[in-house]
């Protein structure tokens, strides 16, 4: 589009017809700037693309600024875009802010009251014209129709906005420490009448030892077992009573424990948890019986679950010295033999408060949970915390493989590379590398392996938030007849180019797109905004780097592509696990 063209685009402003064109756009995976994919998944709720949202909601699509019916008609497919009308007269200043308070009106209309304060506080500056962007609309939009298919005053609009979200969001998270040592987050959001809580407590597989291994897996399930106040099961019970639910993980590195419920049962909810952080019940038939599930759950996730005993043998093989060497749900042998002194000693210095992060999302008020915070959790004294982790994994100096041999109908084959902890600054890189090998049918792996050679019925890619260097692990499962080392000379090759050759830059744009996209559906919801915030905190040491995750993928380049590439995925510091099916006795 050149400059005349996209000063004659200037036009319908109306946000059903821009989400309309943004999300063919997103799905389309077409070259947009990561700042109007900021503001598309933070403002707008994806549904159904070919419904206009005022049609779904029974209303008459808005009207265009020069009187026009919207670009979209209510109710019918993408394909019905109509011809819409050329805003003819008027600066284009003036036509950028009708737009903006149009769309603040819709957005107060909605009680959108967050995205509202933001913009209105925002039109009290200059919004920035930017250059044109090259989109490729989908084929479906006519020929005729195409000049005016990028809604350029909203594309002006968020783009000009961008910076101003990411700043309003970290400012409107409160924090606090407590005086025992406790962490508080909290971020108020009023749309529905609930409440997120988490718990981070910093524990977990990399603080034991072997002997004890499993042990933080286990607290896992005894912290709904009963305390002091609230006996066994009440947890759950006077949470489903009061309309609430919850649940909990457990990883190498922290427990986390979650609680979602209606905003009526905050004061209850910090009762219950004080109570069994202050004073968790260690009854010995309770124990026992914990110990008993804990040992079923490792015979169903690991014993018997094929993908589970490799990634088991994988981090084994991968890891000679550090903790990361031993599994989350513990050693069979362990689980057999952790004793009373062994759990009390662990849950004294895991569920210190000063070893642990809350953080609440939702329709609360921080200084309401704040005083509820002094008032249930402060007075619980803080401990010593569990002692700094010494013991660094050595460099990988040679290829490591493991053969599992199980009944199984097709092999499965993962492949593991050492990689920095989440703090470090290649994290950006390594998100964007994973993204254009494998994320989606367009991917450089899926592409070959699956789609044009059909080497393998699927192949993925994972990387988790670690406190110590972790592992980049791909996963591949071997089409029928054919022999694993096919695919896996077919992923070589390409982890070889990555290598070799620098990504262009049409499909960096592409991996930042679906990257950044991925991350702000996160934040839709309050239970995942408390996840990422806990998240942050703890892997990456600041909360508010969740705000400008943006501006550290689009400063990714592709010779830092390249250059992560070459530094980790190297031959020597790759463990490769690979099961191979045997049959029945």
């Amino acid at each position: 589009m050149n400059d005349g063209d996209h000063n004659a685009a200037r036009h319908d402003a109306s946000l059903g017809g821009f989400k309309q064109i943004a999300l063919q756009v997103v799905r389309h995976q077409d070259e947009i700037p990561g700042g109007i994919l900021d503001l598309i998944f933070m403002f707008l709720e994806v549904g159904d693309p070919s419904i206009h949202p005022d049609a779904a909601l029974g209303r008459t699509p808005p009207q265009n600024l020069d009187g026009g019916r919207s670009a979209v008609h209510s109710g019918n497919a993408p394909a019905a875009l109509r011809q819409p009308k050329r805003v003819s007269s008027g600066p284009a200043g003036e036509i950028e802010r009708a737009a903006c308070l149009q769309f603040l009106r819709r957005l107060h209309h909605q009680r959108r009251r967050r995205e509202f304060k933001i913009l209105r506080s925002a039109l009290a500056g200059t919004i920035p014209p930017l250059p044109p962007v090259k989109v490729h609309i989908p084929d479906y939009v006519p020929a005729a129709h195409r000049q005016f298919a990028i809604v350029s005053v909203m594309r002006i609009l968020l783009c000009g906005l961008a910076a101003c979200l990411a700043a309003a969001q970290a400012s409107e998270v409160a924090s606090r420490t407590l005086a025992n040592g406790m962490k508080v987050l909290v971020e108020e959001d009023h749309n529905i009448p609930n409440v997120a809580m988490y718990f981070f407590y910093k524990v977990g597989a990399r603080n034991e030892r072997p002997g004890i291994t499993g042990v933080s897996h286990f607290f896992e399930h005894m912290m709904f077992n009963g305390a002091k106040k609230y006996g066994p099961k009440q947890f759950d019970i006077q949470m489903e009573k009061n309309g609430g639910n919850n649940n909990a993980y457990t990883s190498e590195d922290v427990t986390v424990y979650t609680d979602w419920f209606p905003k009526t049962a905050l004061n209850l909810m910090f009762d219950m948890e004080a109570d069994r952080i202050r004073d968790l019940s260690f009854d010995p038939k309770m124990v026992e019986s914990e110990r008993g599930v804990v040992y079923s759950e490792r015979r169903t996730s690991v014993d018997n679950n094929n993908f589970g005993i490799l990634f088991e043998q994988l981090r084994a093989a991968a890891y000679t010295a550090h903790p990361y060497h031993w599994p989350v749900v513990g050693w069979p042998s362990d689980i057999e033999s952790w004793t009373m002194e062994d759990l009390k000693n662990h849950f004294r210095m895991g569920y210190a408060p000063n070893n642990c992060v809350m953080v609440v999302v939702g329709d609360v008020s921080s200084e309401e949970v704040f005083s509820l915070a002094s008032r249930w959790l402060e007075p619980i004294p803080r401990h010593d915390p569990p002692p700094p982790v010494r013991t660094k994994e050595p460099e990988q100096i040679g290829e490591r493989r493991v053969v599992v041999k199980k009944p199984a109908q097709l092999p499965i084959e993962m492949i593991a590379y050492h990689v920095p902890e989440s703090k470090n600054p290649d994290d950006a890189a390594l998100s964007v590398l994973e993204t254009l090998l494998a994320h989606g049918q367009s991917s450089r792996l899926y592409n070959r392996i699956v789609d044009k050679e059909q080497l393998a019925l699927n192949v993925n890619v994972f990387r988790q938030e670690s406190l110590d260097p972790g592992l980049l692990i791909f996963l591949v499962q071997p089409r029928s007849g054919i022999d694993p080392g096919r695919p896996e000379k077919a992923l070589f090759e390409e982890l070889e180019r990555l290598r070799t050759t620098q990504v262009p830059e049409q499909e960096l744009r592409k991996a930042k797109n679906q990257l950044l996209a991925d991350h702000y559906r996160e934040l839709k919801t309050i239970a995942d905004r408390a996840n990422l915030l806990g998240t942050y905190e703890v892997f990456y040491g600041d909360y508010a780097l969740l705000f400008s995750l943006g501006k550290r993928v689009e400063a990714v380049t592709a010779a830092d592509v390249q250059r992560a590439a070459r530094q980790y995925l190297g031959e020597k510091n790759r463990t490769v696990a690979l099961l191979v099916p045997e049959q029945e006795k």
